[in-house]
């Protein structure tokens, strides 16, 4: 898992956007200590951990009891001791980062802290003045970037640029579409990708072009769209640690609609082996799945 996964919609955002529907399926359990106690003891306890709990009230934790399948306690290290029994299983975590879910369904899902949100623009004028309102309140943007278009916006003709060039023509001006299949840009973003006339479509994918041979602004699949993807900046230390932030921020509020924080299927919980929100870029553009656990069981990883 990299951080360049992160900054192009991949593995860590598509997981913990999947572990809300595992939540969903579930009621909510105890929070700090409010649950029932168990007179034996839960199975599990994670303590010194830095638990992602998709609660916008409180949304880390340090400790966490688990016993058949529910959440029996979440909160700080001192409130999670009287789960502690015979057979209790205790681990110290050391700090490390623990995330619910990591199942098996495929989502996109973004953060937009840093990009333009087109998700529920109703047409083509809508996403031309959200487009215009980022570059508004984000001078410093040299390349704008938005994303989750939906093509049934296009009354006629399809996306084009010179419904971006009305917007800005000179500068490069990306948006993705909402299944992240195809591309939307303006002049400039292709000028500055080198893609004219000549320009061939790339193995398996699609530069559209009009009756003239030249290019419109719309770019079908990985490949094509890769083309354009290499003009955006990368991302600073802070734009990571916002993005992330702002996805586990929509991944709460999802899961606050459905009234849901409990144990998902296949893994319960995934603890990985550093902490991505607290340490330095430089120390955390990697991270591997160090535990993997399933109804209070060690399903991966050490022992």
């Amino acid at each position: 898992m990299t951080w360049e996964g992160i900054r192009r919609g991949g593995l860590l955002y598509t997981l913990i956007a999947a572990a809300v529907l595992a939540l969903a399926a579930c009621g909510r359990a105890g929070h700090d200590g409010s649950a029932e106690d168990v007179s034996s003891g839960a199975k599990l306890v994670l303590k010194n951990a830095y638990i992602v709990t998709l609660d916008p009230q409180r949304p880390q934790a340090a400790a966490m009891a688990l016993d058949n399948g529910r959440i029996l306690y979440i909160g700080a290290e001192e409130g999670v001791d009287k789960f502690v029994g015979a057979h209790t299983r205790v681990e110290d975590l050391q700090g490390r980062l623990v995330l619910p879910g990591f199942v098996g369904a495929q989502l996109h899902a973004w953060a937009l802290g840093n990009r333009v949100d087109l998700r529920d623009a109703a047409s083509v004028g809508d996403c031309q003045q959200r487009v215009a309102e980022f570059m508004r309140t984000h001078p410093q943007r040299q390349v704008i970037v938005g994303q989750g278009w939906n093509a049934g916006i296009f009354t006629a003709g399809g996306p084009h640029k010179d419904q971006l060039d009305q917007v800005s023509d000179f500068y490069p001006i990306v948006l993705f579409s909402g299944d992240r299949a195809s591309v939307w840009t303006n002049s400039e973003a292709l000028a500055a990708a080198g893609i004219n006339h000549d320009t061939p479509n790339p193995p398996g994918g699609v530069i559209e072009k009009d009756e003239n041979g030249l290019a419109i602004g719309l770019l079908r699949e990985e490949s094509a769209m890769a083309l354009v993807e290499k003009i955006i900046p990368e991302n600073t230390a802070d734009d990571y640690r916002a993005e992330l932030r702002a996805l586990l921020a929509e991944a709460g509020r999802r899961a606050g609609k459905a009234g849901s924080l409990a144990v998902g299927q296949w893994a319960d919980f995934t603890v990985l082996d550093k902490n991505l929100l607290q340490l330095p870029l430089v120390e955390s553009t990697t991270a591997t799945v160090w535990r993997r656990y399933q109804r209070g069981e060690l399903v991966a990883g050490s022992h």
